[in-house]
C-alpha cells in the first residue's frame, strides 16, 4: 500500500526548504521549486545555482537576474560569445567565491575555491581538510594516505576529511 501523492504534498509543505529541495525525483523537485522562496543561506543559493545550471530557468521558476539579486551582483558579465548576460555574471561570481562560505577567495584546491577558514571548519563536510598526522590518529594507514591526493600549504599536506572517511569505511 502506498501513500497518496496529495498526502505527500501536505507532508512536504511542513519540511524546511533544504529537505524539500533534495532531489528525490524530478517531479518532486519541480513542484518544490515552484514556490518562490527567499534564498538566505549560502548553501541554498549554491543549491539553486546547481539546479538552474542542470535543469534550466523554466524548471526552477527563477531567472538568472533573480539569482543575481540574491547574490548582490550589480552588473552583467560577458559570456563566451562576448554578450552581456546575467548568467555569465552568476557563473563568474560562483567561480570566484569560496565553495564553503561564499566569501571572495583566490584559494584554489583541486579546482575548487575554498578559503583557509573553511578548510579548518569541521562543520563544513566537503571543505574540511586534515593534516597527515590527524589522519594517522584517525586510524588510516600510510598506504591509503598515499592514494589520496593532498594539498600542500606551509609544509603540511592537507587532505579532504570526507575522502578519508570514505576510505576508512572500506
Amino acid at each position: 500500500m502506498s501513500i497518496p501523492y496529495d498526502v505527500i504534498r501536505i507532508i512536504r509543505s511542513f519540511l524546511p526548504w533544504s529537505s524539500r529541495c533534495r532531489m528525490i525525483s524530478r517531479q518532486w523537485l519541480y513542484e518544490s521549486l515552484r514556490r518562490q522562496i527567499k534564498l538566505t543561506r549560502w548553501s541554498s543559493k549554491k543549491r539553486m545555482y546547481s539546479y538552474m545550471n542542470t535543469f534550466g530557468q523554466r524548471f526552477s521558476h527563477r531567472s538568472w537576474s533573480n539569482i543575481s539579486n540574491y547574490l548582490k551582483i550589480k552588473r552583467k558579465a560577458r559570456n563566451s560569445h562576448f554578450r552581456l548576460t546575467w548568467h555569465a555574471a552568476v557563473v563568474n561570481y560562483m567561480r570566484t567565491h569560496c565553495n564553503g562560505c561564499g566569501r571572495k577567495s583566490r584559494a584554489n584546491v583541486f579546482g575548487i575555491r575554498i578559503c583557509r577558514r573553511c578548510q579548518r571548519n569541521p562543520y563544513l563536510k566537503y571543505s574540511y581538510m586534515v593534516t597527515k598526522g590527524h589522519a594517522r590518529r584517525m586510524g588510516i594507514s600510510q598506504s591509503i594516505l598515499d592514494t589520496i591526493p593532498y594539498h600542500k600549504i606551509d609544509q603540511c599536506h592537507l587532505r579532504f576529511r570526507y575522502l578519508l572517511d570514505r576510505h576508512h569505511e572500506n
